[in-house]
């Protein structure tokens, strides 16, 4: 079951990746064609750098995170999330106030 659950979020991942690709291609190919035509002298070569610095540094963004492994355990944060959740009521029942941010997060698991 998690296979066939990994294997749906990472094709679903690259036909999300591959459409954004294509509506990039497709800007691009906007901005080389309204310099070419020199509709607006300098106007296509600015919108071309701005969305180039912002998708190499998202690429390079995402390339960290997955040699850094933050994408192997994506339902770990859910579960210690509601794991924490549990602690707080519990304090909350027991001494009949919320407890201090953070009261919990030091706990060992």
């Amino acid at each position: 079951m998690k296979d066939r659950k990994q294997t749906a979020v990472i094709v679903l991942s690259t036909v999300v990746v591959l459409m954004a690709a294509g509506g990039f291609a497709y800007k691009m190919a906007e901005f080389a064609e309204t310099i070419l035509k020199d509709d607006l002298h300098g106007f296509g070569i600015s919108a071309i750098v701005t969305y180039l610095i912002g998708m190499f540094a998202l690429l390079f963004l995402n390339v960290w995170a997955f040699l850094r492994g933050y994408f192997r355990d994506l339902e770990g944060p859910k579960y210690r999330m509601l794991e924490m959740e549990e602690d707080y009521e519990q304090i909350e029942r027991a001494t009949g106030r919320a407890p201090k941010v953070g009261a919990v997060a030091g706990k060992e698991r």
